[in-house]
């Protein structure tokens, strides 16, 4: 009887993963805006501010998991940089009296 079941329960979790793809997962309305979203098998598991919170709670709880994160907000603009290289650094001496 026992392993009727586990049998079965293992039926459903592999169909389960062939038939959901992750990528496509769609942020339910209720989730407030620019949070992050982690779900594991079309599932949602975790709600936070930033990605490492959600990735903490989803490793603790479904540490085989297929996770996937989302950002349920605005894209973000990618960062700019300016890198500037002084060869020869100028500065001056101050003494206080």
């Amino acid at each position: 009887m026992i392993r009727k079941k586990l049998s079965e329960e293992d039926k459903i979790e592999n169909n389960s993963r062939k038939n959901h793809n992750n990528s496509d997962v769609d942020i339910p309305d209720y989730i407030p805006k620019n949070k992050y979203v982690g779900f594991v098998n079309g599932a949602i598991i975790s709600v936070g501010d930033n990605v490492s919170e959600v990735a903490q709670v989803a490793v603790e709880k479904f540490p085989n998991g297929p996770l996937v994160i989302k950002y349920n907000g605005p894209k973000k603009k990618p960062l700019e940089y300016c890198f500037m290289s002084l060869t020869d650094l100028q500065c001056l001496n101050h003494m206080s009296v």
